[in-house]
């Protein structure tokens, strides 16, 4: 998809519980046609995402399913999407991200992130990676496993991978993100490495593994803390906190016996690296 394709979305709600089931049950392209380009949904509300003008398919399959409710319409191009982050290669935690179709020498990571969020430009995801190739080039080496919570289009859990780590293990329930991410797995050839799944990620925050990455808001953060995902690692890297929230990240985790190893702060971002004291 360029920089420039128009996109239509449509943003939905469920008016009751089981609205959204008819995308768990059918294949939501023969619901609504060619015109549809993906298509995300959570909790109670959905975005439907069009390759131009939807033409009559959207409306009649809103007709048809009452119990869906049309919010908004936003018409914007694929790179305003993306937060205008661009898509040029970039460099960082010691190998280069690109696109599909640019070429790189030395360690790199392959992203497509079709209509998913992230090529990989944002503050967060920057930071996350330059952590990741510290934690991957410390004496003691890669770490044998990480754990990716809220893995997006799999850029980090890749980038785990030919920085060495052995297993990578990424989990979103973002139905878009996680279709991205296969793509981009099978875009760098790491099936036997990497593996993800659709999910929520608080099921999975206590799977073993030595290096912990989250890229995920200051809620979300709350209760995986709760749910024990900060125990027991070797490594943590945790971003997705407004800048003012970093301290309460910190003091959330203070009676886990971790230390704050580095942050990285931008004028809106904070980026935490912690190991045990």
């Amino acid at each position: 998809m360029t920089p420039d394709q128009p996109l239509t979305i449509y943003e939905v709600r469920a008016l009751d519980s089981a609205a959204f089931d008819l995308f768990e049950t059918s294949d939501p392209m023969t619901l609504l046609g060619k015109p549809l380009a993906g298509l995300h949904w959570e909790a109670d509300f959905a975005f439907l995402f069009f390759k131009g003008e939807p033409g009559e398919a959207a409306d009649d399959f809103l007709k048809k399913h009452p119990n869906l409710e049309l919010r908004q319409v936003h018409n914007l191009t694929y790179a305003q999407w993306q937060d205008g982050a661009g898509f040029e290669p970039f460099q960082a935690g010691g190998l280069t991200v690109t696109g599909p179709h640019e070429a790189a020498a030395g360690p790199h990571v392959i992203i497509d992130p079709g209509l998913a969020f992230g090529f990989g430009g944002h503050p967060t995801t920057r930071a996350c990676l330059d952590f990741l190739g510290r934690v991957c080039r410390s004496p003691e080496g890669p770490p044998k496993e990480a754990l990716d919570l809220g893995s997006g289009t799999g850029i980090l859990s890749l980038a785990a991978a030919v920085l060495g780590v052995e297993k990578a293990f990424g989990v979103d329930y973002s139905h878009m993100a996680v279709a991205a991410s296969l793509d981009n797995l099978a875009l760098n050839h790491l099936a036997d490495r990497v593996e993800f799944v659709r999910d929520s990620a608080l099921n999975h925050a206590c799977r073993r593994a030595g290096l912990l990455m989250a890229n995920l808001n200051l809620a979300l953060q709350r209760e995986l803390f709760a749910a024990g995902a900060f125990e027991a690692r070797r490594w943590i890297i945790v971003s997705g906190l407004l800048t003012s929230e970093g301290e309460k990240f910190l003091e959330m985790v203070s009676p886990l016996p971790l230390k704050l190893t580095d942050q990285i702060r931008t004028d809106r971002w904070t980026t935490i690296l912690m190991e045990p004291k």
